[in-house]
């Protein structure tokens, strides 16, 4: 017999997630504080640990709870991004995973705690990097330098945008995180997947063509880019029908006219915004980034 248990929404999640405030869990070692946001497959909750004895302060964690009543599938995703943010973790712009944790109900995914918020408040709400070329730079160049360790691990995020960025040093450290959608297969057939103005055309599943995993982390890259730079997404859905993007497919140049950027990255993004197998990889990404004097 087959049982069913039926999806959640965010308010439920949050709903269920909140009846764990207050408590402890690894053996009384982490005290769970409160609700700071929600992934894929959970709700992610500020904790304090052990007390440092030099410094007299509270260790802080970010623990990401996913209850263990799932779908197979749901439990098969929540599985693969646990072992996936293990694998690679220890590079200096993946959030840092600490340890599994778990009792008969849930799942504890424990992370370092990042305070700084998220890349796409630094963006819209404190507009750090607008007018900022060098330390645009310097931070798209750390997410590059993350998104390269995960593909050379073989592990694919899918859903890269600024929410899945975290910001430390006042914006001058950016830490790759949530890896709920990340796979470790190089052509996919799961159509949809992402975020919208994140998602490469082929990923829409217009023709129903497994794409390139690591083609479409490339395509999510040039959007990141384009906000770092102008606060602004070039379009909302790269499909036919959105007509900026249809104007940009009829006109390549068709950004430059309504966005604030440079011929240089003009001419990098025109590189990036095309079919799959015509997009540059991520070391080339790098080297014309550090050519660009102005965005």
């Amino acid at each position: 017999m087959n049982i069913h248990f039926p999806k959640l929404t965010k308010e439920q999640k949050v709903a269920r997630a909140e009846s764990l405030l207050g408590h402890f869990i690894g053996n009384g070692s982490i005290y769970l504080h409160k609700v700071i946001g929600y992934g894929s497959f959970g709700v992610v909750i500020h904790a304090y640990g052990p007390r440092n004895e030099r410094t007299g302060r509270f260790k802080e964690y970010a623990v990401k709870c996913m209850c263990k009543l799932m779908s197979i599938k749901e439990h098969i995703l929540a599985a693969d991004e646990i072992r996936y943010h293990k694998e690679i973790s220890g590079h200096p712009n993946i959030l840092p995973y600490i340890e599994i944790l778990q009792d008969d109900l849930w799942f504890y995914l424990v992370l370092e705690y990042c305070p700084g918020g998220d890349l796409f408040k630094e963006i819209v709400c404190k507009r750090t990097y607008y007018g900022d070329d060098a330390l645009t730079k310097k931070v798209f160049v750390q997410i590059l330098n993350a998104v390269e360790y995960c593909h050379s691990k073989s592990v694919y995020h899918r859903d890269l945008k600024p929410e899945n960025c975290l910001v430390k040093d006042n914006g001058r450290t950016v830490l790759l995180m949530d890896f709920g959608l990340a796979t470790n297969k190089k052509r996919c057939h799961e159509w949809g997947c992402g975020s919208r103005f994140y998602m490469a055309p082929e990923v829409y599943g217009v023709n129903r063509e497994p794409y390139c995993a690591a083609a479409a982390d490339v395509w999510a890259l040039g959007v990141i880019l384009v906000n770092l730079v102008t606060g602004r997404n070039p379009w909302h859905k790269a499909v036919e029908g959105d007509s900026v993007y249809d104007n940009f497919c009829r006109d390549p140049n068709a950004l430059q006219n309504i966005l604030p950027i440079s011929p240089e990255l003009n001419h990098l993004l025109r590189r990036i915004f095309v079919e799959p197998k015509l997009r540059p990889s991520i070391p080339e990404i790098r080297k014309d980034v550090l050519k660009i004097d102005r965005f």
